[in-house]
């Protein structure tokens, strides 16, 4: 995930640039943001809030986010901010997964009631 998120030019799928303030904290990545969300997706984790958590909690996370701790509603924003870039960046890893061969897509399952 970390390698692949290095070797791609996220400005092309489209991803807000960092607002640059005046005061405060420098805003975090997208590279960063990216990185956990794709984490939290992979492991089941959907809520910003239990993302923050995972961060502190994960030494897989702290690994990869260099021991940064986002809150929540960074996540949020991203999540908010960016919709279309992230599904077009999922496409993409998915199409990444599959030509590796960590995903074979020979199963498929539906969902349906009674």
């Amino acid at each position: 995930m970390d390698a692949f998120i290095a070797q791609i030019d996220l400005s092309k799928f489209g991803f807000a640039a960092k607002i640059l303030k005046s005061e405060g904290r420098p805003a975090y990545t997208n590279q960063l943001m990216l990185k956990i969300y794709i984490y939290g997706y992979f492991n089941g984790i959907r809520s910003s809030r239990r993302l923050e958590t995972e961060c502190c909690r994960k030494i897989e996370l702290q690994w990869l986010t260099a021991n940064l701790k986002p809150n929540y509603h960074s996540f949020a924003d991203f999540r908010k901010i960016n919709p279309l870039a992230l599904k077009a960046v999922f496409k993409l890893f998915v199409l990444f997964l599959k030509d590796a061969g960590l995903v074979g897509a020979e199963t498929v399952a539906g969902d349906g009631t009674k």
